[in-house]
């Protein structure tokens, strides 16, 4: 090898371990949820998933009592309490969603969200 290949190829290492420590160590930090709202399309009962650990739950989730998947994502409002995320009005059987209004807001919610458990394997 010529000495400029090896001068070529230690400031390459040099650039590549700096970009490197700098993904590694630098940047912003990203504040993740640690609970995501969700909602019984059916009855407008609130409940929160812990997701820290685990990380995420399975939409739609199964209803801890009865085992259908009625829970949806929701956020909370200023202005109209709760509302269903935008991204998930397709995907609910009007049918069924008794609770959720046109606009996609909760009618009905039933006050303090109550926690649920996600199994965990959703078969």
């Amino acid at each position: 090898m010529k000495p400029w290949q090896i001068g070529l190829f230690i400031a390459a290492i040099a650039v590549l371990g700096a970009s490197l420590a700098w993904s590694f160590m630098g940047g912003q930090k990203i504040d993740k949820p640690d609970r995501i709202y969700l909602v019984d399309v059916t009855t407008g009962d609130l409940y929160y998933a812990p997701v820290r650990k685990r990380g995420t739950v399975l939409v739609p989730a199964r209803h801890p009592e009865t085992k259908e998947r009625t829970l949806f994502p929701v956020e909370e409002t200023d202005e109209s309490g709760w509302k269903l995320k935008t991204r998930y009005a397709g995907s609910i059987d009007s049918d069924i969603a008794t609770a959720i209004a046109s606009n996609g807001t909760v009618k009905t919610p039933s006050g303090e969200p109550v926690k649920y458990v996600a199994p965990p394997f959703d078969d």
